[in-house]
């Protein structure tokens, strides 16, 4: 009795340390893969208006010192209505010599041409309107567009990174529900969130006898998120 007892323990022992044959690898995981979905929809609170000033003239210095006076009479028109200076930027400028030619097409600007490009963020969202006829006012060829956004826009990132993860979960716990399984713990994240909607709006400018203010009224914007999360299952 006492030799069996030996013999099983010893067959015992020898089992525990047989190695794992080469190239063995651990079982796979369960798991539970879904894409969620977020969307925050808000009233933006900031304005970027983009304005352009061409100018010619047979004289190179005479159609940029035009176009140096229009921007500004821009820049003056601009902060007398509260913008700052530091909101108005000269994005670009740049010249060129068009020659006329022995048939001229109407419209078309010829000598030399100098444009100016210039960005004003509006950070007042009612003056936006305002922005426009400034602008115009000032010499302004044309009203490029106007672009809206946040002042935080990370906080509204967040919110709909927050929303997608959220929609996840919701999925992976129907998912789990129909499997009869359970969530155990994320397993894998990664999100990419997606670009707020931009409202256009742009116009040439130009005077009129009586002109009527410009008034401007966006949509709010959508800011949406994907996020993809793969759930350890039991």
């Amino acid at each position: 009795m006492r030799t069996f007892k030996i013999v099983v323990a010893a067959i015992a022992v020898g089992w525990l340390g047989v190695p794992l044959p080469v190239g063995a690898e651990d079982p796979p995981l369960a798991t539970i893969s879904v894409t969620g979905q977020g969307e925050i929809s808000r009233a933006p609170d900031l304005a970027s208006v983009a304005v352009s000033i061409v100018t010619n003239d047979a004289n190179a210095a005479h159609a940029l010192s035009e176009n140096n006076r229009r921007y500004a009479a821009l820049t003056t028109g601009l902060e007398a209505i509260g913008i700052a200076a530091g909101d108005i930027t000269s994005t670009s400028i740049q010249s060129y010599f068009n020659p006329r030619p022995s048939q001229a097409a109407a419209g078309e600007r010829y000598g030399f041409v100098v444009t100016r490009n210039a960005q004003i963020d509006v950070k007042a969202f009612a003056q936006t309107g305002a922005v426009v006829d400034a602008a115009t006012a000032a010499g302004a060829t044309q009203i490029e567009g106007v672009s809206y956004g946040f002042r935080d826009r990370r906080a509204v990132e967040r919110a709909a990174q927050a929303a997608a993860v959220a929609d996840a979960y919701a999925q992976a716990q129907a998912l789990a529900a129909a499997a009869h399984v359970q969530i155990v713990r994320i397993l894998r994240i990664g999100n990419e969130p997606g670009p707020g909607r931009v409202e256009p709006f742009a116009m040439m400018a130009r005077k009129a006898e009586a002109p009527v203010p410009t008034t401007i009224t966006p949509g709010d914007l959508q800011v949406t998120s994907s996020v993809s999360i793969t759930y350890l299952i039991r």
